[in-house]
């Protein structure tokens, strides 16, 4: 620094210490311009804090997200959502459990796929807000309320060298006032502009403000429509469940349609029914339902799914039917899923009661 520079600072140190105080005052500025520096304060405060607090809500773990902020980003890295982590708790267990044997398996992998789901709108939100909310208040950040700093810096410092020289009086030449006056109403001209235009920007700001709540509501009502989908279904199963006789014991898997019949027949031929006419042969009773396994069908082509709602199968997989709509349309479940199933796609294995 120069001799000239460093007596400048010296300057600049005693005027703002005279103000502070009491034995000198310095510029006063217009009720404007005070006005829009009070504005531009609570911006950048504001930005400041929508900032941390955006990214706490799309990612409350502060550990994680700065891992992935500061090593992890680069490789596409997704913050892990607490509702997919729970969903792969329970797909794994109602695996293990075999959801052919056990009600409370599928229940597991239905309650498991939602809530994946769940977690994956979650990171679209997330994406989305990155995008449309995020970024703006980043650049805004980083570029206009930065420069808008350094000009009122700039500014503070030529008030006090101005007021400086000012206090000096005929110490200091009539051309040294006028320049540090020139430089000080410069800057202030500068400033003003500035914050004018950051202040007027309102309708950018605004749509900012839309796209972040556009996000969440798309995020809120697809997770509703998912949750009240996995509902209706897991209400199903406890009915389904309590009309076929629900035990402590694992119900076997149906495996083949022959293995089916013979199950049937020996236990007509048991009880003394006709397998054909479901009638006792003896005291006309009808025959008992079969609690030996759920009502299911098997897949007899591979079946991609024509339109939403409707499950896709391979060949030979079996699908645990829920509720008959109609002759041509059955609503079943299948690794999780739940959908509708075409009847001229499958062979009833054990039909619905």
């Amino acid at each position: 620094m120069s001799l000239a520079g460093f007596k400048k600072q010296i300057n600049k140190a005693n005027q703002f210490v005279s103000e502070k105080m009491g034995s000198a005052e310095g510029t006063k500025m217009e009720d404007e311009f005070v006005d829009l520096e009070r504005k531009t304060d609570v911006m950048t405060n504001l930005v400041t804090q929508l900032l941390g607090k955006t990214k706490e809500y799309l990612q409350p773990n502060p550990t994680l997200r700065a891992k992935i902020y500061m090593h992890m980003a680069a490789q596409g890295a997704k913050y892990p959502q607490t509702e997919g982590a729970l969903g792969d708790i329970m797909l794994k267990a109602g695996h293990e459990l075999d959801p052919q044997l056990s009600d409370y398996a599928s229940a597991l992998l239905d309650v498991g796929s939602s809530l994946i789901e769940v977690g994956d709108t979650r990171d679209t939100l997330d994406a989305q807000v990155h995008e449309n909310f995020l970024m703006p208040l980043n650049e805004l950040d980083e570029k206009q309320l930065k420069e808008i700093a350094q000009h009122r810096k700039k500014l503070q410092g030529r008030r006090l060298d101005f007021d400086c020289k000012k206090r000096k009086g005929s110490k200091i030449a009539v051309e040294e006032v006028k320049m540090a006056q020139y430089k000080f109403e410069e800057s202030k001209a500068i400033c003003q502009q500035e914050m004018v235009l950051l202040m007027g920007n309102e309708v950018e700001r605004i749509h900012q403000l839309s796209q972040l709540v556009c996000a969440m509501l798309e995020h809120h009502k697809k997770s509703a429509d998912t949750l009240e989908r996995l509902l209706l279904l897991l209400n199903k199963r406890v009915q389904a469940s309590s009309r076929n006789g629900n035990t402590a014991q694992p119900k076997p898997a149906a495996t083949t349609e022959g293995n089916q019949e013979e199950q049937g027949k020996s236990e007509a031929s048991a009880k003394g029914t006709n397998p054909l006419a479901g009638e006792s042969d003896s005291i006309g009773k009808p025959k008992e339902e079969t609690k030996a396994s759920k009502p299911c069908c098997r897949a007899i082509c591979d079946y991609k799914g024509e339109k939403d709602g409707e499950l896709a199968f391979t060949d030979g997989q079996i699908i645990v039917l829920t509720e008959r709509l109609n002759d041509n349309w059955f609503e079943g479940t299948l690794d999780g899923k739940f959908g509708r199933v075409s009847a001229k796609h499958v062979e009833i294995l054990v039909d619905l009661p």
